[in-house]
């Protein structure tokens, strides 16, 4: 549990290998329930570092030592399959596993606001932009209601994020790009000689097309 703000302060860096090495030794946690925290940490390292059999693992675990509260199973396993979902592209599933959390009596507000951090993700992932927007506000929000600087911190640096990644595919230096004016000259081509049904492929180029 002492090495949580350091794993914390190496996911932030991007470091997911040290992140991993703090948390490792969880790999064989058999504990308590109040344990599961830092085996979460773990299978989430794992995850990171596409590990996915080593994650999956490890939520498992983390899964079997929460005894005290149904309500915090249920939460828990659906964290768990929202970020594996994400993960893996799985976009629909995912949003649905963290608009659970977030709207779950049973959940504690960390985890409300960690399943709308979720879902701006996802949001954000699909082109969603506004409803990303909206659903890191209310993360921001709840996290400002309790003062919490640690979520405060997480939220806004996705913020930022989405804000730089806006910027690059807005950025007109981006679009004269070479590789885009070659795209683009590419589809001007291609839509000059009527598009793909007006070439006359050789026999062996016209093996490769599907």
């Amino acid at each position: 549990r002492e090495r949580l703000t350091e794993y914390a302060n190496a996911v932030f860096a991007a470091d997911f290998d040290r992140a991993h090495q703090l948390v490792d030794h969880h790999s064989t946690q058999r504990g308590k329930s109040d344990d599961y925290a830092g085996v979460l940490a773990m299978a989430d390292a794992s995850l990171l570092l596409e590990c996915d059999e080593e994650a999956e693992e490890g939520f498992r675990l983390a899964q079997r030592l929460i005894r005290h509260s149904d309500d915090q199973l249920r939460v828990v396993s659906c964290r768990n399959t929202g970020w594996q979902a994400l993960l893996r592209d799985r976009y629909a599933a995912a949003a649905s596993c963290f608009a659970r959390m977030a709207e779950d009596d049973g959940a504690t507000w960390t985890q409300q606001v960690e399943g709308l951090i979720g879902l701006a993700l996802v949001h954000h992932q699909l082109g969603q932009q506004d409803a990303a927007d909206e659903a890191l506000q209310a993360a921001r929000e709840a996290a400002d209601g309790r003062s919490d600087r640690g979520w405060l911190a997480t939220i806004d640096l996705i913020i930022y994020e989405f804000a730089v990644q806006a910027g690059i595919r807005c950025s007109n230096r981006l679009m004269e790009h070479a590789f885009w004016q070659s795209a683009e000259m590419g589809a001007t081509l291609l839509a000059n000689h009527g598009g793909r049904n007006g070439w006359s492929p050789t026999a062996s180029q016209e093996a490769l097309m599907p």
